[in-house]
């Protein structure tokens, strides 16, 4: 899992300095870096990512944290809403990449996170307990938060980008 996000972020990387210009050599020069210090300050990064990964799974298989289809047609049409298309464009551009499993673990993920906010108690730095609203405020326990992930990975898959979650 490591490897696979690792993998993803260098890309990633190497891609948002493509766009802006910069070669990874340029780069590695401004920061006085080597190729090798590059990718393990990433390594570092997929590293804390996996294992929030893989806690966030375990809370949602702990809590029964499934994704109902509900969800996942709510998902689409965020989607659809945020790239201008149809629910259905979007459903079968996930069907086709293989990707509905994918987009069912960051919805039990991102309920995983609503659970665990709503379940934890706050502490200031005294460790004396803040009111759980005070922290949280109003939010739509139906926002997910993760259209513009869910976006770029359908975009990941579309470009033929192959990674496993």
């Amino acid at each position: 899992m490591v490897n696979s996000d690792l993998r993803g972020r260098v890309q990633n990387t190497l891609k948002q300095f493509e766009s802006q210009g910069i070669s990874m050599e340029q780069w590695l020069s401004v920061t006085q870096q080597t190729a090798e210090q590059f990718v393990d300050a990433l390594k570092e990064q997929s590293v804390l990512a996996t294992k929030v990964d893989i806690a966030l799974r375990a809370v949602a298989v702990a809590e029964k944290l499934d994704a109902s289809q509900d969800d996942l047609e709510r998902q689409f049409e965020r989607i659809a809403t945020q790239l201008k298309k149809k629910p259905a464009a979007i459903r079968k551009a996930y069907e086709k990449n293989d990707a509905i499993a994918d987009l069912k673990a960051q919805i039990a993920k991102s309920k995983a996170i609503d659970w665990l906010l709503h379940n934890s108690q706050f502490v200031d730095d005294k460790g004396t307990a803040i009111d759980n609203e005070t922290i949280l405020g109003e939010h739509d326990h139906d926002d997910l938060g993760a259209v513009s992930e869910l976006h770029e990975h359908e975009h990941d898959h579309e470009s033929g980008h192959d990674h496993k979650h």
